[in-house]
């Protein structure tokens, strides 16, 4: 069972709607080592075959960054501090690699799935973003970096990623169209994924 009870103090600032988007990403950063300790402490140790800590604490901070419009300038989602905020996005992520460990022993996803599903969420949205994009500025930084990250990977994989996740093409469908076997396909969408994931890290925008 994860704790709830968390020490919040002192605070090193609250996340605001209407603050710089450099400013939040400070926010966020200084409040690293700290979650990072606390997803160690609480870190269930039958996830360990799936993912580490720092995985963790990555996706954390990718859902963060994307949720950064749903942040009231009063200090946060709901008024919360900064780290709380991120403490509950970290147990919603470590909860649902629980579920995903589940499934794993039942022969369900496999480790890759559940290192990468992150990305992958978000990619699912890449088409509906460019049917609709969003009145957020922050939120079409986000989905245009995104969407510059998918198209500097190499054509193969990109051509696999998109059909597969953004398109939601099934992978013999995508094999058929790439002259590809079903192994191949899953192993380009993999590589594509990991490539999109460290590009968004290196650009600041996965922390």
């Amino acid at each position: 069972m994860l704790d709830t009870d968390t020490d919040t103090s002192p605070d090193t600032g609250r996340l605001a709607g209407d603050t710089d988007p450099q400013v939040l990403q400070v926010l966020l950063v200084a409040e690293r080592s700290r979650l990072l300790a606390y997803i160690q402490k609480h870190f269930p140790p039958g996830l360990a075959p799936l993912v580490e800590p720092a995985d963790v604490l990555h996706d954390t901070y990718f859902e963060a960054v994307r949720r950064l419009d749903s942040f009231s300038p009063d200090g946060g989602v709901d008024g919360t501090s900064t780290f709380r905020l991120l403490v509950t996005i970290a147990r919603r992520r470590i909860a649902q690699l629980l579920r995903v460990q589940g499934r794993t022993k039942r022969g369900g996803k496999s480790k890759r799935v559940a290192q990468h599903d992150s990305i992958v969420a978000v990619l699912a949205e890449l088409a509906h973003h460019h049917r609709t994009p969003s009145r957020s500025a922050r939120g079409h930084e986000f989905m245009a970096a995104l969407d510059t990250s998918l198209r500097g990977l190499p054509e193969d994989l990109r051509t696999a990623v998109s059909l597969r996740y953004v398109e939601g093409l099934a992978p013999n469908e995508i094999a058929e169209r790439m002259n590809r076997t079903e192994r191949a396909v899953h192993q380009l969408c993999y590589r594509g994924v990991q490539q999109v994931r460290r590009q968004l890290r290196s650009a600041s925008l996965f922390l």
